[in-house]
């Protein structure tokens, strides 16, 4: 009967080789030779169990500004070895998270917040829109989260303040252009703000990266609008010249009837005429605005408006 003697190493057994020979002994080192029925023994079984999904508990959020909201992710399946997840903000200037998915309003604005699984690298996402809150507004948003894109613009619902909807009437311009007011425009127009808010606190009724509409934007507007290289907001339009369509103003931009109110806060000309402030003065007393005429069915993109009324407010922003 033959003997196998296995080894491993080089030196260990060197001086052994000759005798073992002799005696009959077969001596193979445990790389190159042995037994070919042996093979390796079993390897460990694999008890992790991974992720297969992650959800979150809310996935839209709406909080006003300083309030807080913790968020809870559920991983599935329950008995998966790593279920923790890592929190993040993708704009941390408008809502922060912590990792306990406390979320935080920083200012008005949107952000999504995103849960990712340390295991897997599965996602979910909230998204958060922050409302600005003040003194003389209250809780300021958007009306609907619609945005019309024409060409490199894109456009805003109209802007809605929570104060505004407390009261039928202004405090009283009586011909003042300098009262900070606004008053709540009937059939959900949009609310109706006054000049001199518009001026004075424009970067609340437009959060980060919008703005209220400059001379420029609405001339810009115009002209995408009617396809049209001339702008028809720069001065007055000539005599025979033909004023842009009401048709595009409306069905391309949204525009909308919604009428205005007078120095004394009565709201008039609803379901004939339209109107929405700019931020660009026209002299001492007015300001460029523009004005939708439903009966004769055109739009005058300039209107000059008497800083005493009160109008309602959409944001632009360059794509």
């Amino acid at each position: 009967m033959r003997r196998i003697i296995s080894f491993s190493g080089k030196g260990a057994v060197v001086g052994a080789i000759v005798p073992a020979i002799m005696a009959g002994v077969m001596l193979c080192a445990t790389v190159s030779c042995g037994d070919p029925d042996v093979g390796p023994g079993p390897e460990e079984p694999d008890t992790t169990v991974k992720v297969e999904s992650v959800s979150l508990d809310e996935p839209t959020l709406t909080l006003p500004e300083e309030a807080t909201f913790t968020l809870r992710a559920t991983v599935l399946p329950e008995d998966a070895t790593d279920p923790s997840v890592v929190w993040t903000s993708n704009a941390p200037t408008i809502a922060h998270v912590d990792e306990n998915g406390l979320v935080t309003a920083l200012k008005r604005g949107d952000a999504i917040i995103t849960a990712t699984t340390k295991e897997g690298s599965k996602k979910a996402d909230c998204a958060v829109s922050v409302t600005a809150t003040h003194p003389v507004l209250g809780t300021v948003s958007f009306r609907t989260p619609t945005v019309w894109t024409i060409g490199a613009q894109s456009w805003s619902d109209v802007v809605m303040a929570s104060r505004c909807k407390k009261r039928d009437f202004y405090g009283g311009f009586h011909g003042e252009p300098n009262e900070v007011d606004c008053r709540q425009n009937a059939d959900n127009y949009g609310d109706l703000f006054s000049w001199e808010l518009v001026r004075l606190h424009g970067g609340v009724l437009c959060p980060d990266g919008w703005r209220v509409p400059t001379e420029d934007d609405f001339c810009t507007l115009d002209k995408t609008l009617n396809n049209d290289s001339e702008c028809k907001v720069r001065g007055i339009i000539a005599p025979g010249d033909p004023f842009p369509s009401l048709d595009a103003y409306i069905g391309d931009w949204g525009g909308e009837l919604g009428g205005a109110s007078n120095y004394d806060g009565m709201l008039q000309f609803q379901g004939v005429t339209g109107h929405y402030w700019s931020q660009s003065p026209w002299g001492d007393s007015d300001v460029h605005a523009i004005l939708l005429l439903l009966g004769w069915n055109i739009t005058h993109p300039s209107q000059y408006t008497g800083q005493y009324y009160g109008m309602p407010v959409r944001c632009v922003k360059d794509i």
